[in-house]
């Protein structure tokens, strides 16, 4: 059966909620995976360079991820609620690696001592424990609010979810009937479509020199609310719109103005955790350390849900006892998954990885650009590539039609990539780190059809 059949009992069993027509990608029927290359069922190979949002940092069927699948499901794998080794042992290596350490300032190698990341606190911190990202994001609000009440602030350019909860925080100005509503006095999304996104600044200044003008109303804002705020909710990248960076000084004055206030900052690095910005947090890369820090998505080894949140013990515990539950949440096999991701991580190896393979993305990206003369900005950090073909210079419809040409391209030639942005001026790749030598020469050969391609169609 080839991939037009499947898609036809596709359209006749599932809904198009889901669906995702406006990727030239969706559709592709897979049948199974291994490192970085996935097989349709026509038989024909993908170079997976999405690892699904960073959920398969570590590639497809990548061996000490199967070992440890097999054992726990002979063993043990699932019990609602329970204690067992295993959860216990994934919270305190958790707190180990993303909360009793201190953010790094830039250029420092090693780090503060814990008490002065904490500014003084006292906080040995704890870890709540969800199966999805927003869950998460839930918990972490929740927990928020009870400990100091107030409204959820967040920028419009985040994603969050799709939760009932979490949609009005990821919807980018955009909403439809069937959106839920909720009470105007428990959040705020603040208006960023294009602040901080510096390749389409809407003051049409260049950072550094802008000093981050696009932040004045922000930080005024906070300054003056601060009482009827609970918690500031932030991606040290923004990971669903096209892994754009922020300036760093952006959450360095963010922290100090929640700490002045007593503002709950949380850091969702769903995406951009657990090494695919080549650390353990972006975060901390960045010299930041948020009061809570949500984690997910890659901590499941690409095989399990399963997320947390990880941070001040203060804040958590002002949950209610006996309030905060979930059927599949910390099971047996999830939490040995995760036990293996970190051991994994922990290695220290794949951190090097990751920045070393990001490095040579971006170099093999630039000159293909380069010799192609086709204009865009190559940017990323750790195993992150991110091509951006919008500029303050450049008509955004131009922009837009190269991307999708682009894009199209790709798929035709085998490259699944991230069609992505705000306008949908960007392609992200994000390889697994496990990528063979041979899958990233594949790339190379495609990506440079790909834009020679494209620039001889322009």
């Amino acid at each position: 059966m080839h991939s037009a059949d499947w898609q036809a009992r596709a359209s006749n069993c599932l809904t198009a909620s889901a669906a995702r027509w406006h990727d030239p990608k969706y559709g592709i029927v897979f049948t199974h995976g291994r490192s970085a290359t996935l097989w349709d069922v026509d038989g024909r190979d993908y170079i997976d360079l999405t690892c699904g949002y960073s959920v398969s940092n570590f590639g497809h069927a990548f061996p000490p991820i199967s070992d440890v699948v097999a054992r726990q499901a002979g063993q043990l794998s699932h019990l609602t609620g329970e204690l067992h080794p295993q959860k216990i042992q994934l919270a305190e290596q958790l707190l180990q690696h993303l909360w009793n350490i201190a953010a790094r300032p830039p250029g420092v190698e090693n780090a503060p001592t814990p008490s002065a990341l904490h500014a003084g606190r006292a906080d040995a911190g704890k870890v709540v424990f969800n199966s999805t990202g927003a869950r998460a994001v839930e918990t972490a609000w929740k927990a928020a609010v009870a400990f100091r009440p107030g409204k959820l602030v967040a920028l419009e350019l985040g994603f969050h979810g799709r939760s009932i909860a979490t949609s009005p925080l990821s919807q980018l100005g955009q909403s439809t009937p069937t959106d839920p509503q909720l009470a105007p006095e428990a959040y705020c999304v603040w208006p960023t479509t294009e602040s901080l996104y510096c390749e389409q600044c809407p003051l049409g200044k260049v950072h550094p020199a802008c000093q981050l003008a696009c932040t004045s109303d922000l930080f005024e804002e906070i300054e003056q609310q601060a009482s009827t705020v609970s918690a500031i909710l932030v991606e040290p990248a923004w990971g669903a719109r096209g892994y754009i960076f922020p300036p760093q000084e952006f959450f360095l004055r963010l922290r100090q103005i929640t700490r002045r206030h007593g503002i709950v900052l949380i850091a969702d690095e769903i995406q951009t955790g657990l090494g695919r910005c080549g650390d353990w947090l972006l975060s901390h890369a960045q010299g930041w350390q948020a009061d809570l820090t949500l984690v997910g998505k890659s901590l499941g080894g690409g095989v399990v849900p399963i997320s947390a949140v990880v941070g001040s013990a203060a804040i958590l515990e002002s949950i209610p006892q006996n309030t905060e539950s979930e059927t599949f949440a910390a099971s047996p096999f999830a939490c040995n998954v995760a036990l293996e991701t970190l051991r994994q991580l922990a290695s220290g190896h794949w951190f090097k990885q990751a920045q070393k393979l990001g490095a040579e993305l971006r170099e093999m990206v630039g000159q293909i650009v380069k010799t192609t003369g086709i204009p865009c900005r190559i940017d990323g950090q750790g195993a992150v590539c991110t091509i951006e073909f919008a500029s303050q210079e450049r008509p955004i419809e131009l922009a837009q039609r190269r991307t999708l040409d682009v894009m199209k391209r790709c798929v035709a030639l085998g490259l699944l990539v991230h069609y992505t942005g705000p306008r949908k001026t960007r392609i992200v790749l994000l390889p697994p780190f496990t990528i063979l030598p041979e899958e990233l020469e594949a790339t190379r050969r495609r990506l440079q059809q790909v834009f020679t391609q494209s620039a001889s169609s322009a």
